[in-house]
């Protein structure tokens, strides 16, 4: 194996021990932990303007985003601020990038927008869709009927057993007997029936939204919960005919575990679905895969992206969700079989 020494300058770097320091075979951070690990330690602005640029709050998307023409994860990056007439400069401003592309890879069509617009498109998406779903909370747990519940439980089993050994044989004594019957049998369904429903509160809406959640976090916790369930952010640029400069790119959100979100969050759901995708300046049935069975509801993609497929990236997050739902014995037809 070749042990490569890290240089600075034309110098050998010596670790601790004064050996030369060797390069790990794996970076120790990609290239989207990186530009955020140098935006963290970026000196603050001086009020005023002047002095080192201030340190732009990381973007929501970072880690989430991902080029939909390579799947590669889009970086962080940042432009320089124009220079004014009097020596200071205009605030940075910060684009998302293909980082297969940044770095002289295979994609061609890589993926290139401004965070602040990629950031604003995905909130606008999960407000209108999983922010519009209610909230609910268990009812609050009630005494335990559980001790009640078995001694009239054995009482009830005690008057039964009495009956078939002749106990309740003579005159009038049956009827008296069907009357305590009666009232044991309704207590105890009566008591099973509360015991149910406090090991298993009923759900009662609280009258919020998710939006409004959505709202009280701030950017490090919104963040936090779109990589706790899977949420993919796709990105691509000229997917439209005719789009013109400056409004080159679309997207499409995909929800991630949509269903485990619902039930974690306690948000009732307007109907039972695995997925949810959400597209921004797309073909309509990127969206809506079923659509490519419709001839007349086929869109008209950009030159690169046949009208009766999937863009490859959509396509093995689709196949993914077929084999989910056949490993639950549902028929699932794949809408380019």
């Amino acid at each position: 194996m070749v042990r490569r020494h890290l240089h600075v300058q034309g110098e050998a770097v010596l670790g601790d021990d004064g050996d030369p320091f060797i390069l790990p075979d794996q970076p120790h951070a990609d290239l989207n932990e990186w530009f955020d690990l140098v935006g963290r330690i970026a000196p603050k602005e001086k009020s005023g303007g002047d002095g080192p640029r201030a340190r732009a709050s990381r973007s929501l998307l970072a880690g989430i985003a991902k080029c939909g023409e390579c799947g590669a994860p889009l970086a962080r990056v940042s432009t320089s601020g124009a220079k004014r007439k009097d020596g200071t400069r205009t605030p940075s401003k910060y684009f998302y990038r293909c980082t297969n592309r940044f770095r002289g890879g295979s994609c061609t069509k890589g993926a290139y927008i401004s965070c602040e617009e990629l950031d604003r498109v995905a909130e606008d998406i999960i407000l209108a869709s999983v922010g519009q779903w209610q909230q609910y909370e268990r009812a609050g747990a009630a005494l335990s009927y559980e001790k009640e519940l078995g001694v009239a439980e054995v009482r009830l089993t005690r008057l039964e057993a009495d009956y078939l050994a002749g106990k309740y044989d003579g005159e009038g004594q049956e009827d008296s007997y069907w009357r305590m019957h009666k009232s044991l049998s309704s207590k105890v369904r009566h008591l099973r029936k509360q015991e149910a429903e406090r090991r298993d509160p009923p759900i009662r809406p609280t009258g919020r939204q998710y939006s409004q959640v959505w709202e009280g976090k701030d950017q490090d916790d919104r963040r936090s919960f779109l990589n706790e369930y899977k949420v993919t952010m796709w990105v691509w640029r000229d997917c439209l005919p005719d789009m013109v400069r400056g409004e080159r790119s679309g997207a499409v959100l995909d929800l991630g575990e949509i269903a485990r979100l619902a039930a974690e969050q306690k948000l009732v759901m307007p109907e039972q679905v695995d997925w949810l995708w959400r597209g921004w300046n797309v073909p309509e049935h990127w969206t809506s895969p079923h659509l490519l069975k419709d001839p007349e509801a086929r869109g008209g993609p950009a030159e690169g992206y046949e009208p009766m497929e999937l863009p490859k990236t959509l396509r093995v997050r689709w196949d993914a969700y077929e084999q989910r739902r056949s490993s639950r014995g549902e028929a699932v037809t794949a809408p380019w079989a």
